[in-house]
């Protein structure tokens, strides 16, 4: 599978139609580390898979707003 990249502006980056910091700009602050695209792929479906569960567990509930409400 090849790598498909598309840049938005100097700092962000598309990448397997994911937005991601320019790993380029962050290498001054975090160590980058090598990652395959079947790992990289696995992790976007876990998060997925994640928001998904979140979403059927809680989806049904609705917060009622405060009866008073102050603005700061």
């Amino acid at each position: 599978m090849g790598e498909e990249k598309k840049h938005i502006g100097e700092h962000v980056l598309i990448r397997y139609g994911i937005f991601e910091v320019n790993p380029e700009k962050m290498v001054k602050w975090v160590k980058q580390q090598v990652m395959t695209d079947k790992f990289r792929l696995e992790i976007i479906k876990q998060r997925r898979d994640y928001l998904r569960w979140m979403h059927d567990i809680f989806a049904h509930k609705v917060l009622k707003p405060p009866r008073e409400h102050v603005h700061r």
